[in-house]
Formats: C-alpha cells, structure tokens, sequence
C-alpha cells in the first residue's frame, strides 16, 4: 500500500510537473509573441516615420525645382524682352534716321515731338509685351500647381 502511494504521488508529481511545462512554454510561447509584434510595431513605425521624411524631402525639392523652372522662365523671358527691345530701337533709329533725311530742314522741336513719339510708341508696346509674357507665365505656373 505504501508503494501504491509513494507511485500514485509520484504520477501526481509528474503530471504537475508536465502541467507546470506546459503552462510555463505557453507563457514562453506568448512572451515571444508579444515581443515579435512589438518589435514589428518599431519596425512598422520606423519605416513610417522614413517614409514621411522621403516624401517631404521629395516635396521640398520639387517645390525648389519649380522655383528655378520659373526663374529660368522669367530670365529667358527678360533676355526676348531685351532682344526686343534692341531690335525695335535699331528699327526705330533706321525710321527715325530716314524721317531726318526725308526732313532735313525739321526744326528741333519738330525733332524731338517725333523722338518722344516714337520713345512713347516703344513705351507702350514693351509694356504690352511685358504684360502679355507675365500673364502667360502665370497662367501656365498655375496650370502646373
């Protein structure tokens, strides 16, 4: 009777035991687990956090690069304005010169109303081109945004 006892205890012993493994490699097992998803949460995070500073690096540097496309713009435009402006003076000068030779006996008053006419003349048109060039140029840096 006292064997039947001492194995009845010792399989009581041993199936605690096995209870105790178990429960303590589920508790293992569920440790692990947590550990992995908090783990991937970082990682998740950290990528998040990347990829946000990716994309407002990515948006500076295109705002930027619109800047300089738009600086480009209003230099090429300056430089046509420029050309222009020398072309329609050498044109004007060649008028001018001819109206002098067709009037070589204009008095200088007579002179200058035709100077101030044609710089009138000159003034208004380049105004206009000016004009004209901005509103292109903002119409077309707005249909960009």
């Amino acid at each position: 009777m006292r064997r039947a006892r001492e194995s009845e205890l010792e399989k009581q012993i041993n199936n605690e035991q096995k209870s105790l493994e178990k429960e303590m490699i589920s508790d293992v097992d569920i440790r692990i687990k947590e550990l992995e998803e908090e783990s991937e949460r970082a990682a998740l995070a950290e990528l998040d956090r990347r990829f946000r500073s990716e994309r407002e690096t990515m948006n500076i540097a295109l705002a930027l690069r619109k800047q300089e496309l738009a600086l480009e713009k209003e230099v090429e435009m300056e430089q046509r304005v420029s050309l222009f402006v020398k072309e329609r003076e050498l044109e004007l000068m060649a008028k001018l010169e001819e109206q002098l030779s067709k009037r070589s006996k204009m008095s200088e008053k007579e002179i200058n109303e035709v100077i101030k006419s044609l710089e009138s003349e000159i003034k208004v048109k380049l105004e206009s081109i000016l004009i004209d060039t901005r509103q292109s140029m903002l119409e077309t840096h707005s249909s960009e945004d």
